[in-house]
């Protein structure tokens, strides 16, 4: 069975999710490890009855493409690890572990957690729920309001 040396991150266009990069990247750094961020694009965001559901779908891969280098391009100050990424399509838990499934180097998934606010439902309970009985790797929940500081003293 081949040495395990890669953190898997879900990431979204949040705040919290982009201190869970942070947060891998550092620890990635201190265990010699590699980052790969996982983004998915639920269907139902460009599946249209109307003409242009594949231009729709397009557009969403362009802007999680976007968005992922964006989120490379912010950690090459705080780390010498360069995330890697995939996109991917579907409902997120499913293709979560299904990516994980995928790749035997993974080492953990890492979800990062929004501050508690009293109109959100807290997703974040609803998919590591989901995700604990189908994933063989541990799983990291890094609150979304850490600061760089507190990630250094953490890693």
């Amino acid at each position: 069975m081949p040495k395990k040396l890669k953190l898997m991150v879900c990431v979204d266009r949040s705040e919290h999710s982009r201190v869970a990069v942070r947060y891998a990247c550092k620890e990635a750094d201190r265990l010699g490890f590699k980052v790969e961020m996982v983004h998915v694009i639920n269907p139902s965001e460009y599946n249209t009855l109307f003409v242009g559901g594949d231009m729709l779908r397009e557009e969403k891969r362009a802007e999680a493409e976007a968005l992922l280098k964006e989120i490379i391009k912010s950690t090459k100050d705080l780390s010498k690890v360069k995330p890697s990424y995939q996109i991917r399509e579907g409902f997120l838990s499913d293709e979560v572990v299904k990516a994980i499934a995928e790749d035997d180097n993974v080492n953990m998934l890492i979800l990062g957690k929004a501050p508690e606010t009293s109109n959100k439902k807290d997703f974040i309970a609803q998919l590591s729920a989901e995700l604990v009985s189908k994933i063989m790797v541990p799983m990291l929940i890094v609150p979304g309001n850490l600061t760089d500081l507190q990630i250094e003293e953490l890693t």
